[in-house]
């Protein structure tokens, strides 16, 4: 109750026994004259003054069984109003319909319809993800081949994830194409591009799809990825269902390895590459581009540009390295 603010304000501003007398005149007369004696004893002239939260205490617990002592400290109170806090300043109180946001402490009593709200706080967006390598200083010799990647975007229908696998040899370039064609079509997919080695021919074997996943999803912003391979591609699919995306996987051994991989039901483009052809995912509306080896023109310029003088000075030596690998591994 009320009483106990005003024992409490005072006894916290040094005026003890100021709050006793105040309550030992509620206790003595107010009450009547039937006062229970043994509380009367507790705060005898003779004592030392009281602590005023047993007093109140004290009193709060009378006033319980006891009407006309109720009664008696609601005339009392109003006459002898609660201080405002110890030294005069605002009191900690919460009443009436208040509405509270942000993190908020209350010391004291709180009373009335009170509604806390906690803001969440909003979590901070990942940057967007460019994770294409990088593309060489020297590209030549693919002009035909880019423009046969346009042709095959174009002509899948929508709307669905457009699959284009790029399949040939080791080391004719299938990636740095790949990397050039996509990084071309940048703004044409501003959620991001996504980049993933399967490693299909690497000794320690190929690239668990639930491990690309967790990269991918992370990628994008999401802080808790589930272990189960179904949950991580239902998480996957709906999280990406309205973005554009491209999507590089790169080294791919079957087909089965990929379709985990393929994005929800959206405008993105997934390019894969492989030295097979992955027929597997012709049956998903993949299109296939096979790359065959640069143009001797082409790999005499590339081979120019890696040799320097030397190649100037011996064009014949040149020329023979160009016949003998016709995968041209440079890149």
């Amino acid at each position: 109750m009320n009483a106990l603010a005003w024992a409490l304000a005072a006894d916290g501003d040094g005026r003890a026994r100021e709050a006793r007398a105040a309550l030992e005149h509620v206790l003595r007369h107010a009450a009547g004259p039937d006062a229970e004696p043994a509380m009367a004893g507790h705060v005898a002239e003779d004592e030392p003054p009281p602590d005023a939260r047993y007093l109140a205490t004290a009193l709060a617990r009378r006033a319980d069984r006891d009407s006309r002592l109720l009664d008696a400290l609601r005339i009392w109170l109003r006459a002898h109003p609660p201080p405002h806090g110890p030294t005069g300043g605002h009191t900690n109180s919460i009443g009436g319909h208040a509405l509270l946001h942000g993190p908020t402490v209350q010391a004291r009593d709180i009373h009335g319809g009170i509604h806390v709200h906690q803001t969440p706080a909003t979590p901070q967006r990942p940057p967007t993800p460019r994770q294409l390598p990088p593309l060489t200083a020297h590209f030549a010799g693919r002009a035909e081949d880019l423009a046969d990647l346009e042709a095959l975007r174009a002509a899948h229908p929508r709307p669905a994830p457009r699959l284009v696998v790029i399949s040939g040899p080791a080391g004719v370039g299938k990636t740095t194409l790949a990397s050039r064609w996509l990084g071309d079509l940048t703004e044409e997919f501003p959620d991001g591009q996504l980049y993933a080695d399967l490693g299909g021919y690497a000794p320690t074997g190929p690239t668990r799809p639930a491990d690309v996943l967790d990269r991918f999803l992370r990628a994008l912003g999401v802080t808790t990825v589930p272990g189960n391979l179904t949950e991580q591609v239902a998480l996957w699919r709906s999280v990406t269902a309205d973005l554009r995306l491209t999507v590089l996987l790169d080294n791919a051994y079957t087909a089965a390895q990929v379709r985990p991989l393929v994005p929800g039901m959206s405008d993105s483009l997934v390019v894969v590459t492989s030295r097979q052809r992955l027929t597997g995912l012709v049956v998903d509306g993949a299109a296939v581009h096979h790359l065959r080896a640069l143009e001797p023109d082409a790999a005499l310029d590339l081979l120019r540009h890696g040799g320097g003088e030397r190649v100037a000075r011996d064009p014949e030596t040149a020329h023979r390295v160009v016949r003998l690998a016709p995968s041209c591994p440079w890149r």
